[in-house]
């Protein structure tokens, strides 16, 4: 599948033959930003009013909506998310930091920190550590500065700037092996995430 989304409309893609699959149509908000799990078992839409609605792709049907707290929701206004194997992510236009488990059943209450600055992008990963590798979210700011957030603290773990020029966009690999840095002045770079931890 393949997600096509403007303010309006999510479309569903089947890749094989290129018909569409499925569309959802917004009614009252507008749409932000559309993602896919990395199994992609779910496909995840962000609304203006920065609620998350989930739906499962093989059956199409809903699966759940999150919200940000209660005390944060008059002024986070959720901006960006990603969706990994067990979390969810979202970030707001004021640094809100939001995480919620998706593995818990009931309640879905988030866990809240702070970025120090709106982010642009945010990606599912690894981070390396002593004990092994722990679940992280990177996240790159709107200053070209790349933080990776540890999951089950919510701190950050390693923090990447360019003396050259600002991040612009990034790609973790698939095992977090790897870090590909686009930045502003046309270059491309790899970095082992490993060493640069």
């Amino acid at each position: 599948l393949l997600v096509t989304q403007s303010a309006d409309v999510v479309i569903l893609w089947n890749v094989e033959d290129w018909t569409q699959r499925h569309s959802m149509q917004a009614t009252s908000e507008l749409m932000s930003e559309a993602a896919f799990s990395p199994l992609g078992d779910l496909c995840g839409v962000l609304f203006g009013d920065s609620r998350v609605a989930l739906w499962r792709t093989a059956s199409l049907a809903f699966d759940r909506e999150l919200m940000p707290p209660s005390v944060c929701q008059s002024s986070c206004c959720l901006r960006h998310f990603a969706i990994g194997n067990r979390h969810l992510a979202a970030a707001g236009a004021d640094g809100t930091f939001l995480v919620w488990d998706l593995a818990q059943s009931g309640g879905l209450s988030p866990r809240l920190a702070m970025l120090p600055r709106p982010a642009l992008m945010l990606r599912f990963g690894y981070l390396p550590h002593r004990s092994g590798k722990v679940d992280a979210i990177y996240v790159l700011h709107d200053d070209g500065q790349l933080l990776v957030v540890n999951l089950r603290t919510l701190q950050v773990g390693l923090t990447l700037q360019q003396q050259h020029g600002a991040l612009i966009s990034f790609e973790v690999s698939h095992r977090s092996t790897y870090l590909a840095l686009a930045i502003s002045d046309g270059t491309l770079e790899v970095r082992d995430i490993a060493a640069a931890a």
